[in-house]
Protein backbone atom coordinates (compact mmCIF):
# COMPACT_ATOMS: atom_id res chain seq x y z
CA UNK A 1 0.00 0.00 0.00
CA UNK A 2 1.46 3.81 -0.91
CA UNK A 3 -0.27 6.91 0.22
CA UNK A 4 -0.22 9.34 -1.82
CA UNK A 5 -1.13 13.29 -1.27
CA UNK A 6 -4.65 11.42 0.22
CA UNK A 7 -5.40 8.99 -2.36
CA UNK A 8 -4.96 5.17 -0.81
CA UNK A 9 -3.23 3.03 -3.90
CA UNK A 10 -3.69 -0.57 -3.05
CA UNK A 11 -2.52 -3.71 -4.86
CA UNK A 12 -1.23 -1.13 -7.77
CA UNK A 13 -5.27 0.15 -8.44
CA UNK A 14 -6.95 2.88 -8.11
CA UNK A 15 -10.32 3.82 -7.11
CA UNK A 16 -12.35 6.76 -9.33
CA UNK A 17 -15.04 6.56 -6.94
CA UNK A 18 -14.09 9.54 -4.91
CA UNK A 19 -11.12 10.39 -7.37
CA UNK A 20 -10.10 14.55 -7.53
CA UNK A 21 -7.05 14.64 -9.53
CA UNK A 22 -5.60 17.91 -8.07
CA UNK A 23 -4.67 15.85 -5.25
CA UNK A 24 -1.92 14.23 -7.03
CA UNK A 25 1.42 16.03 -7.88
CA UNK A 26 2.89 14.39 -10.79
CA UNK A 27 1.69 12.93 -14.33
CA UNK A 28 3.93 10.02 -13.72
CA UNK A 29 2.03 9.06 -10.64
CA UNK A 30 -0.64 7.74 -12.72
CA UNK A 31 1.28 5.78 -15.62
CA UNK A 32 2.63 2.74 -13.68
CA UNK A 33 -0.96 1.82 -12.37
CA UNK A 34 -4.17 0.15 -12.87
CA UNK A 35 -7.40 2.14 -13.46
CA UNK A 36 -10.30 1.23 -12.18
CA UNK A 37 -13.32 3.72 -13.70
CA UNK A 38 -17.00 3.60 -12.63
CA UNK A 39 -19.07 2.40 -15.66
CA UNK A 40 -21.70 5.25 -16.44
CA UNK A 41 -25.10 3.77 -15.30
CA UNK A 42 -27.34 2.69 -18.82
CA UNK A 43 -25.04 4.62 -20.82
CA UNK A 44 -23.64 2.96 -23.64
CA UNK A 45 -22.12 4.00 -27.60
CA UNK A 46 -25.87 4.49 -28.29
CA UNK A 47 -26.77 7.47 -25.62
CA UNK A 48 -23.29 9.06 -27.18
CA UNK A 49 -24.66 12.14 -27.86
CA UNK A 50 -22.57 12.81 -30.60
CA UNK A 51 -23.92 10.81 -34.49
CA UNK A 52 -21.44 8.30 -35.53
CA UNK A 53 -21.59 10.31 -39.03
CA UNK A 54 -19.90 13.61 -37.13
CA UNK A 55 -17.74 11.96 -35.36
CA UNK A 56 -16.32 10.01 -38.46
CA UNK A 57 -16.44 13.53 -39.78
CA UNK A 58 -14.67 15.26 -37.41
CA UNK A 59 -11.85 12.61 -37.18
CA UNK A 60 -11.42 13.14 -41.30
CA UNK A 61 -10.88 16.75 -40.70
CA UNK A 62 -8.85 16.99 -37.55
CA UNK A 63 -6.03 13.99 -39.06
CA UNK A 64 -6.81 15.75 -42.92
CA UNK A 65 -7.91 12.41 -43.95
CA UNK A 66 -9.26 11.50 -47.91
CA UNK A 67 -11.91 9.22 -45.88
CA UNK A 68 -14.19 8.73 -43.14
CA UNK A 69 -12.74 5.73 -40.72
CA UNK A 70 -14.36 2.81 -39.12
CA UNK A 71 -14.63 3.30 -35.43
CA UNK A 72 -15.11 1.04 -33.05
CA UNK A 73 -16.51 1.44 -29.29
CA UNK A 74 -14.60 0.60 -26.11
CA UNK A 75 -16.62 1.62 -22.92
CA UNK A 76 -18.37 4.48 -21.43
CA UNK A 77 -17.32 5.81 -17.81
CA UNK A 78 -18.17 8.14 -15.33
CA UNK A 79 -15.87 10.00 -13.35
CA UNK A 80 -17.03 13.04 -10.76
CA UNK A 81 -19.91 14.07 -12.95
CA UNK A 82 -18.05 14.20 -16.39
CA UNK A 83 -19.48 11.40 -18.83
CA UNK A 84 -16.66 9.54 -21.44
CA UNK A 85 -17.04 7.56 -24.47
CA UNK A 86 -14.10 6.45 -25.61
CA UNK A 87 -13.76 4.77 -29.36
CA UNK A 88 -10.83 3.57 -30.51
CA UNK A 89 -9.67 3.98 -34.62
CA UNK A 90 -6.71 3.40 -37.05
CA UNK A 91 -5.07 5.65 -39.15
CA UNK A 92 -2.53 3.90 -42.01
CA UNK A 93 -2.23 1.33 -39.05
CA UNK A 94 -1.80 3.16 -36.49
CA UNK A 95 -4.01 3.13 -33.11
CA UNK A 96 -5.63 6.21 -31.95
CA UNK A 97 -8.71 6.81 -29.20
CA UNK A 98 -11.30 9.27 -29.78
CA UNK A 99 -13.34 10.55 -26.50
CA UNK A 100 -16.72 12.21 -26.47
CA UNK A 101 -17.29 14.15 -23.50
CA UNK A 102 -20.43 15.50 -21.37
CA UNK A 103 -19.25 17.80 -18.69
CA UNK A 104 -21.81 18.52 -15.64
CA UNK A 105 -23.02 21.56 -16.67
CA UNK A 106 -23.96 19.76 -20.27
CA UNK A 107 -21.46 21.10 -22.76
CA UNK A 108 -20.02 18.61 -25.34
CA UNK A 109 -16.06 17.89 -26.31
CA UNK A 110 -14.41 15.70 -28.77
CA UNK A 111 -10.40 15.03 -28.68
CA UNK A 112 -8.73 12.44 -30.27
CA UNK A 113 -4.92 11.20 -29.51
CA UNK A 114 -2.46 8.41 -29.85
CA UNK A 115 -3.02 5.21 -28.27
CA UNK A 116 0.30 3.30 -28.71
CA UNK A 117 1.19 2.78 -25.14
CA UNK A 118 -2.34 3.04 -23.17
CA UNK A 119 -4.92 0.80 -21.92
CA UNK A 120 -8.55 2.37 -22.31
CA UNK A 121 -8.64 3.64 -18.86
CA UNK A 122 -5.03 5.03 -18.50
CA UNK A 123 -6.20 6.94 -21.44
CA UNK A 124 -9.30 8.24 -20.05
CA UNK A 125 -7.75 9.06 -16.73
CA UNK A 126 -4.45 11.05 -18.10
CA UNK A 127 -6.93 12.89 -20.74
CA UNK A 128 -9.26 13.56 -17.87
CA UNK A 129 -6.45 14.76 -15.44
CA UNK A 130 -4.82 17.03 -18.20
CA UNK A 131 -7.51 18.62 -19.08
CA UNK A 132 -9.76 18.24 -15.85
CA UNK A 133 -10.68 21.95 -16.59
CA UNK A 134 -12.37 21.80 -19.77
CA UNK A 135 -12.74 23.46 -22.35
CA UNK A 136 -9.29 23.86 -22.45
CA UNK A 137 -5.63 22.85 -24.42
CA UNK A 138 -4.09 19.71 -24.25
CA UNK A 139 -0.88 20.44 -22.49
CA UNK A 140 1.81 17.79 -23.40
CA UNK A 141 3.88 16.24 -19.89
CA UNK A 142 6.61 18.99 -20.04
CA UNK A 143 4.09 21.61 -19.80
CA UNK A 144 1.94 19.91 -17.38
CA UNK A 145 5.04 19.01 -14.95
CA UNK A 146 6.01 23.11 -15.75
CA UNK A 147 2.42 23.91 -14.08
CA UNK A 148 2.53 21.17 -10.96
CA UNK A 149 6.11 21.72 -10.18
CA UNK A 150 6.93 25.42 -10.30
CA UNK A 151 10.10 24.91 -7.61
CA UNK A 152 11.96 22.54 -9.86
CA UNK A 153 11.39 24.87 -12.59
CA UNK A 154 12.24 27.65 -11.09
CA UNK A 155 15.81 25.50 -10.15
CA UNK A 156 15.96 24.69 -13.97
CA UNK A 157 15.73 28.37 -14.56
CA UNK A 158 18.64 29.43 -12.60
CA UNK A 159 20.46 26.25 -14.22
CA UNK A 160 19.59 27.54 -17.52
CA UNK A 161 20.61 31.01 -16.51
CA UNK A 162 24.04 29.74 -15.93
CA UNK A 163 24.99 27.45 -18.25
CA UNK A 164 24.56 29.11 -21.72
CA UNK A 165 25.04 25.76 -23.30
CA UNK A 166 21.59 24.49 -21.89
CA UNK A 167 20.27 27.43 -23.29
CA UNK A 168 21.22 27.30 -26.37
CA UNK A 169 20.21 23.84 -26.81
CA UNK A 170 16.15 24.44 -25.08
CA UNK A 171 16.20 27.50 -27.91
CA UNK A 172 16.92 24.91 -30.27
CA UNK A 173 14.77 22.65 -29.56
CA UNK A 174 11.84 25.41 -30.16
CA UNK A 175 12.88 25.81 -33.89
CA UNK A 176 10.30 24.69 -36.68
CA UNK A 177 11.12 23.04 -39.79
CA UNK A 178 10.88 26.18 -41.66
CA UNK A 179 13.74 28.18 -39.06
CA UNK A 180 16.41 24.95 -39.80
CA UNK A 181 15.60 24.88 -43.33
CA UNK A 182 16.09 29.06 -43.79
CA UNK A 183 19.49 28.47 -41.41
CA UNK A 184 22.85 29.26 -43.77
CA UNK A 185 24.70 26.05 -45.09
CA UNK A 186 28.32 25.21 -44.22
CA UNK A 187 30.44 24.85 -46.74
CA UNK A 188 30.84 21.46 -47.20
CA UNK A 189 33.56 21.68 -50.25
CA UNK A 190 36.29 23.02 -47.44
CA UNK A 191 35.43 20.09 -45.78
CA UNK A 192 38.62 17.32 -45.78
CA UNK A 193 36.93 13.74 -47.32
CA UNK A 194 39.21 10.67 -48.00
CA UNK A 195 38.01 7.08 -49.16
CA UNK A 196 39.18 3.93 -51.00
CA UNK A 197 38.13 4.20 -54.88
CA UNK A 198 39.61 0.89 -55.29
CA UNK A 199 36.82 -0.54 -53.26
CA UNK A 200 33.60 1.16 -54.48
CA UNK A 201 35.14 0.21 -58.49
CA UNK A 202 35.25 -3.46 -57.69
CA UNK A 203 32.09 -3.60 -55.43
CA UNK A 204 29.89 -6.10 -57.97
CA UNK A 205 33.45 -8.80 -56.50
CA UNK A 206 32.28 -7.77 -52.99
CA UNK A 207 30.92 -10.07 -50.45
CA UNK A 208 27.36 -9.08 -49.18
CA UNK A 209 28.04 -6.45 -46.01
CA UNK A 210 31.69 -5.68 -47.15
CA UNK A 211 32.52 -2.05 -45.12
CA UNK A 212 33.31 0.95 -46.70
CA UNK A 213 34.50 3.94 -45.20
CA UNK A 214 33.73 7.45 -46.22
CA UNK A 215 36.02 9.97 -43.80
CA UNK A 216 34.00 13.71 -43.65
CA UNK A 217 36.74 16.23 -41.84
CA UNK A 218 38.21 12.87 -39.88
CA UNK A 219 34.95 11.74 -38.82
CA UNK A 220 34.30 8.01 -39.94
CA UNK A 221 31.34 6.87 -41.93
CA UNK A 222 30.64 3.08 -42.54
CA UNK A 223 28.79 1.79 -44.70
CA UNK A 224 27.74 -1.82 -45.89
CA UNK A 225 27.43 -3.56 -49.29
CA UNK A 226 24.04 -4.80 -50.43
CA UNK A 227 24.80 -6.62 -53.34
CA UNK A 228 21.71 -6.79 -56.47
CA UNK A 229 19.16 -9.97 -55.55
CA UNK A 230 15.76 -10.69 -54.71
CA UNK A 231 13.66 -11.57 -51.32
CA UNK A 232 10.06 -11.56 -50.32
CA UNK A 233 8.94 -8.73 -49.25
CA UNK A 234 6.30 -7.63 -46.19
CA UNK A 235 4.23 -9.99 -44.04
CA UNK A 236 3.45 -13.62 -45.74
CA UNK A 237 -0.25 -14.05 -44.38
CA UNK A 238 0.68 -17.96 -43.33
CA UNK A 239 3.49 -16.64 -41.09
CA UNK A 240 1.70 -13.27 -39.24
CA UNK A 241 3.53 -11.93 -36.13
CA UNK A 242 1.77 -13.79 -33.06
CA UNK A 243 1.54 -10.36 -31.11
CA UNK A 244 -0.32 -8.65 -33.28
CA UNK A 245 -4.20 -8.84 -33.03
CA UNK A 246 -4.87 -8.76 -36.78
CA UNK A 247 -2.45 -8.70 -39.82
CA UNK A 248 -1.62 -5.30 -40.90
CA UNK A 249 -3.36 -4.63 -44.88
CA UNK A 250 -0.71 -2.46 -46.29
CA UNK A 251 2.00 -5.17 -45.48
CA UNK A 252 1.39 -6.89 -48.89
CA UNK A 253 3.56 -10.32 -49.23
CA UNK A 254 5.11 -10.26 -52.71
CA UNK A 255 8.74 -10.72 -54.06
CA UNK A 256 10.79 -7.80 -55.56
CA UNK A 257 14.35 -8.04 -57.56
CA UNK A 258 17.08 -5.33 -57.09
CA UNK A 259 18.73 -5.46 -59.69
CA UNK A 260 21.39 -2.81 -58.59
CA UNK A 261 23.43 -3.10 -55.41
CA UNK A 262 23.67 -0.13 -53.18
CA UNK A 263 25.72 1.21 -50.24
CA UNK A 264 23.90 1.79 -46.81
CA UNK A 265 24.73 3.23 -43.52
CA UNK A 266 26.07 0.99 -41.08
CA UNK A 267 23.80 3.07 -38.13
CA UNK A 268 21.72 6.05 -38.39
CA UNK A 269 22.72 9.21 -39.14
CA UNK A 270 24.82 10.66 -35.52
CA UNK A 271 24.09 14.01 -34.48
CA UNK A 272 28.17 14.40 -35.08
CA UNK A 273 27.67 13.76 -38.46
CA UNK A 274 24.27 15.82 -39.01
CA UNK A 275 25.87 19.19 -36.98
CA UNK A 276 29.20 18.90 -39.54
CA UNK A 277 27.04 19.00 -42.85
CA UNK A 278 24.13 21.50 -41.63
CA UNK A 279 25.93 23.80 -38.85
CA UNK A 280 23.42 22.92 -36.25
CA UNK A 281 22.10 20.07 -34.10
CA UNK A 282 17.91 19.78 -33.92
CA UNK A 283 17.76 17.53 -31.63
CA UNK A 284 15.74 17.26 -28.62
CA UNK A 285 17.97 14.78 -26.51
CA UNK A 286 21.33 16.24 -27.02
CA UNK A 287 24.56 13.42 -27.62
CA UNK A 288 27.10 13.42 -30.66
CA UNK A 289 26.80 9.71 -30.87
CA UNK A 290 22.94 9.72 -30.10
CA UNK A 291 20.88 9.76 -33.32
CA UNK A 292 19.93 12.81 -34.76
CA UNK A 293 16.47 13.44 -34.01
CA UNK A 294 13.50 15.97 -34.62
CA UNK A 295 14.53 15.95 -38.71
CA UNK A 296 11.95 15.57 -41.14
CA UNK A 297 11.98 14.23 -44.83
CA UNK A 298 12.39 17.59 -46.08
CA UNK A 299 14.98 18.29 -43.96
CA UNK A 300 17.00 14.91 -44.86
CA UNK A 301 17.31 15.84 -48.61
CA UNK A 302 18.92 19.37 -47.19
CA UNK A 303 21.11 17.44 -45.65
CA UNK A 304 21.83 14.66 -48.85
CA UNK A 305 22.27 17.81 -50.75
CA UNK A 306 25.16 18.74 -48.64
CA UNK A 307 27.08 15.52 -48.43
CA UNK A 308 26.69 14.29 -52.10
CA UNK A 309 28.72 17.26 -52.97
CA UNK A 310 31.71 15.16 -51.38
CA UNK A 311 30.81 11.98 -53.08
CA UNK A 312 32.89 10.24 -55.10
CA UNK A 313 32.68 11.06 -58.90
CA UNK A 314 29.44 9.63 -60.50
CA UNK A 315 28.04 9.04 -57.09
CA UNK A 316 25.10 10.13 -54.88
CA UNK A 317 23.72 10.27 -51.36
CA UNK A 318 19.92 9.36 -51.48
CA UNK A 319 17.38 8.18 -48.79
CA UNK A 320 16.91 4.35 -49.29
CA UNK A 321 13.43 2.87 -51.38
CA UNK A 322 11.48 1.19 -48.73
CA UNK A 323 12.45 -2.19 -50.85
CA UNK A 324 15.87 -1.47 -50.33
CA UNK A 325 15.78 -0.54 -46.57
CA UNK A 326 13.91 -3.90 -46.00
CA UNK A 327 16.33 -5.59 -48.41
CA UNK A 328 18.95 -4.52 -46.08
CA UNK A 329 17.06 -4.59 -42.99
CA UNK A 330 16.94 -8.47 -43.88
CA UNK A 331 19.93 -9.46 -44.66
CA UNK A 332 18.70 -12.65 -46.29
CA UNK A 333 16.62 -13.70 -43.53
CA UNK A 334 12.40 -14.36 -43.86
CA UNK A 335 11.99 -14.20 -40.47
CA UNK A 336 9.70 -10.78 -38.72
CA UNK A 337 13.51 -9.42 -37.02
CA UNK A 338 16.90 -9.91 -38.82
CA UNK A 339 17.70 -11.45 -35.51
CA UNK A 340 14.79 -14.58 -35.21
CA UNK A 341 10.91 -14.12 -35.17
CA UNK A 342 11.36 -12.65 -31.23
CA UNK A 343 12.88 -9.19 -30.37
CA UNK A 344 14.77 -9.27 -27.11
CA UNK A 345 16.44 -7.08 -24.84
CA UNK A 346 19.77 -6.52 -26.05
CA UNK A 347 19.00 -7.13 -29.89
CA UNK A 348 18.47 -3.36 -30.41
CA UNK A 349 17.27 -0.16 -28.99
CA UNK A 350 13.61 -0.49 -28.85
CA UNK A 351 10.59 -0.14 -25.72
CA UNK A 352 12.32 2.43 -23.48
CA UNK A 353 11.98 5.65 -22.18
CA UNK A 354 15.59 6.90 -23.04
CA UNK A 355 17.51 7.60 -26.48
CA UNK A 356 20.51 5.81 -26.43
CA UNK A 357 23.83 5.68 -28.93
CA UNK A 358 23.53 4.37 -32.09
CA UNK A 359 25.64 0.97 -32.31
CA UNK A 360 23.88 -0.79 -29.79
CA UNK A 361 22.57 -4.07 -30.34
CA UNK A 362 23.05 -6.84 -32.65
CA UNK A 363 24.28 -6.08 -36.09
CA UNK A 364 22.26 -8.63 -38.88
CA UNK A 365 24.44 -10.74 -40.79
CA UNK A 366 25.51 -7.66 -43.80
CA UNK A 367 27.47 -5.73 -40.21
CA UNK A 368 23.94 -3.05 -40.38
CA UNK A 369 22.81 -1.96 -36.93
CA UNK A 370 19.78 -0.59 -35.42
CA UNK A 371 17.27 -1.55 -38.40
CA UNK A 372 14.91 -2.49 -35.29
CA UNK A 373 14.76 0.46 -33.33
CA UNK A 374 16.77 3.33 -31.93
CA UNK A 375 15.05 5.97 -34.57
CA UNK A 376 12.08 5.78 -37.21
CA UNK A 377 14.18 6.29 -40.59
CA UNK A 378 12.58 7.80 -43.52
CA UNK A 379 12.41 6.64 -46.94
CA UNK A 380 12.56 8.12 -50.14
CA UNK A 381 9.19 6.64 -50.99
CA UNK A 382 5.95 8.44 -50.52
CA UNK A 383 3.02 5.81 -49.00
CA UNK A 384 0.63 3.82 -50.59
CA UNK A 385 -1.51 1.09 -48.49
CA UNK A 386 -1.49 -0.92 -51.44
CA UNK A 387 2.35 -0.70 -52.82
CA UNK A 388 5.20 -1.08 -54.44
CA UNK A 389 2.94 -3.51 -57.07
CA UNK A 390 6.17 -3.20 -59.49
CA UNK A 391 8.31 -5.90 -58.76
CA UNK A 392 11.37 -5.06 -60.35
CA UNK A 393 13.27 -1.65 -58.80
CA UNK A 394 10.24 -0.65 -57.00
CA UNK A 395 10.34 2.90 -56.13
CA UNK A 396 7.00 3.59 -54.75
CA UNK A 397 3.74 6.32 -55.84
CA UNK A 398 4.85 9.16 -57.94
CA UNK A 399 3.17 11.47 -55.50
CA UNK A 400 1.66 11.61 -52.20
CA UNK A 401 0.66 13.31 -49.22
CA UNK A 402 2.86 11.32 -46.65
CA UNK A 403 5.87 9.75 -47.28
CA UNK A 404 6.96 6.34 -45.47
CA UNK A 405 9.35 5.27 -42.50
CA UNK A 406 10.80 2.86 -41.43
CA UNK A 407 12.81 0.34 -38.91
CA UNK A 408 10.61 2.01 -35.39
CA UNK A 409 12.35 4.00 -33.26
CA UNK A 410 13.35 3.79 -29.53
CA UNK A 411 10.14 4.08 -27.69
CA UNK A 412 8.28 2.14 -30.52
CA UNK A 413 7.25 -1.63 -29.25
CA UNK A 414 8.40 -4.68 -31.08
CA UNK A 415 5.61 -5.34 -33.32
CA UNK A 416 6.42 -1.61 -34.65
CA UNK A 417 9.90 -2.62 -35.03
CA UNK A 418 9.31 -6.18 -37.34
CA UNK A 419 11.48 -5.55 -40.68
CA UNK A 420 8.09 -5.46 -42.62
CA UNK A 421 6.18 -2.74 -40.45
CA UNK A 422 5.57 0.53 -41.90
CA UNK A 423 5.21 3.90 -40.71
CA UNK A 424 3.71 7.11 -42.59
CA UNK A 425 3.79 10.77 -42.15
CA UNK A 426 3.92 14.21 -43.57
CA UNK A 427 7.23 15.04 -45.02
CA UNK A 428 7.07 18.68 -43.06
CA UNK A 429 7.23 17.09 -39.85
CA UNK A 430 10.52 16.95 -37.48
CA UNK A 431 8.86 15.21 -34.41
CA UNK A 432 11.46 13.61 -31.97
CA UNK A 433 10.78 9.97 -33.44
CA UNK A 434 12.49 11.04 -36.73
CA UNK A 435 15.54 10.09 -38.22
CA UNK A 436 17.39 8.82 -41.19
CA UNK A 437 20.17 6.56 -42.56
CA UNK A 438 21.02 7.19 -46.23
CA UNK A 439 22.70 4.99 -49.30
CA UNK A 440 25.08 5.53 -51.89
CA UNK A 441 24.43 4.28 -55.66
CA UNK A 442 25.16 5.65 -59.47
CA UNK A 443 23.85 9.07 -60.26
CA UNK A 444 22.14 7.17 -63.24
CA UNK A 445 20.34 4.52 -61.28
CA UNK A 446 18.42 7.69 -59.37
CA UNK A 447 15.01 8.16 -61.12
Amino acid sequence: MKQLEGIVMEDNTFSFEEFNPSELTYWEDLLPYKFVVRASEGDDETTCPVSIDRLQEYVKLEFELPRKVKLAFVRTANMNGFVFWLWKFRIYGAPFFLTVVRTPNGQIIIGADEAYTMTPEQYLVCDYYINGDYPCPAQTRDEFKKKRDPQKNDSQLVLETKDDSTKDADKDSNLSEQDYLSFPKVDVLKLETSFSEEVIENEEELTPGSQWIFTVDNFAVKFRWCPPGEFMMGTSPERPYFRLIELHEDESYHQVVLTKGFWINEVPVTQKLFSLLMGYNPSSEKGERHPVNRVSWNMSQVFLEQISKLAPHGRIFVLPTEAQWEYACRAGTTTHFNVGDELKKGDDVFDQKEMADVGLGKPNCWGILNMHGCICEWCSDWYKRKYLLKKIDPTGPKSGDLKVFRGGGWTTIASGCRSSSRGNFWPNEALPAFGFRFIMVHKEDVK
